[in-house]
């Protein structure tokens, strides 16, 4: 029996396939999808196809048709941004019995806005940056001492460390939260939300020290399975790029 694997948003991510068509031995298939037609992905993919952009509303439809021709047992997205999409079309994409690997939409919620990520971290007692959506509330913070510069400016929803900021005064502040608001109400990450269109941009305290990450695995009933720890040595793009 073999196992088509379905890579959505496949983008530059031709290592991922090529992981996955070495696991697979000539079991199955790899095929991958992007709204882009020259992605890089496309290379190393069996079988690529060109679909709508997340954001259309035929892409889960034009999706759940590749399912079916392709007999796909799995679905994997390579992008945050469609991880609330997908989550909320789980039914749909399983309808056939292919298994969407994605979490439930509440756990996505949670950790795709970092406003909410920033409050269930402090309503569990974990400790956390400092973190503002009002803007006038972070400089009544910082002329109190509360809180004091360097600090963060950031995308409320974002993904690989887009317009992330960092200001060293009030003046460059005030200036990078405008132009922040600015670009985001024109930019697809607007899309991924129905919030305040003047909550769109977090400031967030800068934090020195040794940064870690963790990947908390579960099966596929959503038993916890495993945690992998590494200790990151750079960043690019939002990515880890070395770590031990």
């Amino acid at each position: 029996m073999g196992y088509n694997i379905l890579f959505t948003c496949a983008g530059k991510r031709n290592y991922l396939l090529r992981y996955f068509k070495k696991a697979l031995n000539g079991r199955g298939k790899i095929i991958a999808v992007d709204s882009y037609k020259h992605v890089a992905a496309s290379i190393d993919a069996d079988i690529f196809i060109q679909v709508p952009n997340i954001y259309d509303k035929d892409y889960i439809s034009t999706l759940e048709a590749i399912i079916a021709d392709y007999n796909i047992s799995a679905i994997i997205s390579l992008n945050d941004l469609e991880l609330p999409i997908i989550s909320k079309n789980k039914q749909k994409l399983e309808a056939s019995g292919t298994k969407l690997l994605v979490s439930d939409t509440d756990v996505i919620s949670i950790t795709f806005d970092k406003w909410e990520t920033y409050n269930f971290i402090t309503k569990i007692g974990l400790h956390s940056p400092k973190t503002y959506i009002d803007l006038d509330l972070a400089i009544s913070n910082i002329e109190n001492n509360i809180i004091s510069f360097p600090l963060v400016v950031k995308p409320r929803f974002g993904s690989g460390s887009i317009g992330v900021e960092v200001c060293e005064n009030i003046e460059e502040l005030k200036l990078v939260y405008k132009l922040q608001n600015i670009r985001l109400k024109r930019s697809d990450l607007c899309l991924t939300s129905h919030v305040d269109a003047q909550q769109l941009v977090l400031i967030q305290e800068k934090l020195d020290g040794v940064e870690f990450g963790f990947d908390l695995v579960n099966d596929f009933q959503g038993n916890y399975f495993g945690t992998f720890l590494r200790e990151k040595i750079a960043m690019r793009y939002g990515e880890t790029d070395r770590a031990k």
